[in-house]
């Protein structure tokens, strides 16, 4: 009963620590700079609560971890680790460092025990599909509801933006003379949101999959009436529950299209296709791919068709448009700095470290607060701020990532559990023995992938959230042989 009570607590508090992923409340503890800017201030976090919690209750599963996981991959983590914290002393704040290694260190032991839980069923599949899901369904209708009336919903206690064509510093897009805000939901850029939206939409592709996988058979019975052979058929096939996950479906391709985040556009349709074709392979998977394939392009093409007139200017991408000279200006700051910071500036510190140096001012000529950004690209950024050594270390952790340990284990017949991946060849990274394994890849090559052009996933919460947490998953379903959570068919 206690093991069961523990369990169920754990569970509890990961849901809610999803749900505060997602409403960003929060208030300000410190700020390290006189006035405000967000990179610069501490804050306390909602969420927090329950991830402390978490972490606590879960201790012995972060230790197992460390016992569980391979060694280089451990290893990989702990450099990575190592250099975040000696970058404390380069730091031009080393309160503002400190407070940053502290958020990173929380989320690190977060990611290790949400892996081990995984394992051994703790924190399941279900559960993290499923809370993604649901909470990506609700962003997307907030965020189209804040394009549709174009203003904020007062949901400010949740973390939502004021937000007004007529308010500096919104994200909008030009569209016949007229500047309309793009979808938020409760994060702070519309570019998180649809990052989120991502990851909602691969939780939902993996409900739909086990639905129409566990689909039991169904014969129409001429004898019977249209009114009885649906009743069965609802029955059979849990056609309400499918229902609303196709519903969801359509709820966050709507969302993330109302974002007019053209990097999730690009990375949403590249990957989709990419897992419906790697799926379409396995003929096991075959009919309810089809299915999924053609729901998604009649819910693309039915919103397209009628809101052609605001997404496909969105769509046109400029080499002038700020969109683009902006972040090429933001990367040449961060090469500027690893140029001659080898060891970086402090975790957490590029952007005051720019400032106080002028680099901004001198470098493009960028001269106001709101200009004062991070480096728009996630590899960059770490380079800049815990040296390159440290990013290397972080590139070494992600890639071993993505090797599945079971082709391993049966070269270590005494400890399978430990492997040294001295030995693999390149086909092995596209191996996938389960697909919640294939998916939780696909989520993180999805956040990977926007890093190339944004700095959420290290200087903003929820990004930093969703990046570890893709982690844990993807450290949990690493080597699960078989389709964990998808029944076989009677």
């Amino acid at each position: 009963m206690k093991t069961l009570t523990g369990k169920n607590t754990i569970q509890s508090l990961f849901i809610f620590f999803l749900i505060f992923l997602s409403f960003g409340t929060r208030m300000t503890i410190h700020r390290f700079i006189s006035g405000f800017h967000e990179y610069e201030t501490a804050f306390l976090y909602a969420g927090d609560i329950f991830l402390i919690l978490f972490l606590f209750l879960g201790w012995r599963y972060i230790k197992n971890a460390f016992l569980d996981q391979g060694p280089i991959l451990l290893i990989s983590l702990g450099l990575f680790e190592l250099f975040a914290f000696l970058s404390i002393f380069f730091a031009y704040s080393p309160g503002l460092a400190i407070y940053n290694f502290i958020r990173l260190e929380l989320l690190m032991f977060f990611a290790l025990g949400l892996g081990e839980m995984v394992r051994q069923k703790i924190i399941t599949p279900k559960i993290i599909f499923g809370s993604i899901a649901v909470l990506a369904s609700l962003q997307a209708l907030i965020g189209v509801g804040q394009f549709a009336i174009q203003r904020s919903f007062g949901l400010g206690i949740l973390g939502e933006s004021t937000l007004s064509p007529n308010v500096p510093g919104v994200a909008k897009i030009p569209v016949a003379g007229l500047r309309l805000i793009r979808g938020y939901g409760t994060f702070p850029h519309p570019n998180v949101l649809a990052a989120f939206l991502l990851l909602g939409l691969f939780s939902l592709y993996w409900w739909y999959i086990k639905y129409d996988w566990e689909k039991m058979g169904f014969v129409y019975d001429k004898r019977k009436s249209i009114r009885k052979n649906f009743t069965e058929y609802r029955r059979a096939t849990k056609f309400g529950r499918r229902l609303a996950v196709s519903v969801g479906i359509g709820a966050v391709i709507s969302g993330i299209v109302f974002s007019f985040s053209r990097a999730a556009w690009l990375i949403g349709t590249f990957l989709t296709v990419l897992f419906i074709g790697r799926l379409f392979s396995r003929k096991e998977y075959r009919r309810p791919t089809r299915r999924l394939l053609i729901m998604i392009v009649a819910i693309t093409v039915l919103i397209i068709s009628i809101f052609h007139w605001a997404v496909f200017p969105r769509a046109v991408i400029s080499a002038r448009e700020p969109a683009v000279t902006e972040r090429i200006a933001y990367n040449k700051i961060g090469v500027n700095i690893i140029e001659n910071n080898f060891s970086g500036v402090g975790i957490g510190n590029q952007v005051l470290y720019a400032v106080k140096n002028n680099i901004y001012q001198d470098l493009t000529g960028m001269d106001r607060a709101y200009e004062w950004q991070p480096v728009h690209n996630l590899y960059l950024l770490v380079a800049s701020e815990i040296g390159v050594v440290g990013l290397l270390a972080f590139l070494t952790f992600l890639l071993l990532l993505f090797l599945n340990p079971e082709q391993y284990q049966n070269s270590n017949t005494e400890n399978p559990k430990r492997f040294w991946p001295f030995k693999f060849q390149i086909s092995n990274l596209f191996q996938v023995s389960s697909l919640e394994f294939g998916i939780s890849r696909l989520m993180l090559v999805a956040l990977l992938l926007y890093g190339l052009g944004d700095h959420f996933l290290w200087t903003l919460e929820p990004g930093r959230i969703m990046l570890w947490l893709i982690i844990g998953f993807l450290l949990g379903t690493r080597g699960i042989a078989g389709k964990v959570g998808i029944s076989k068919r009677p």
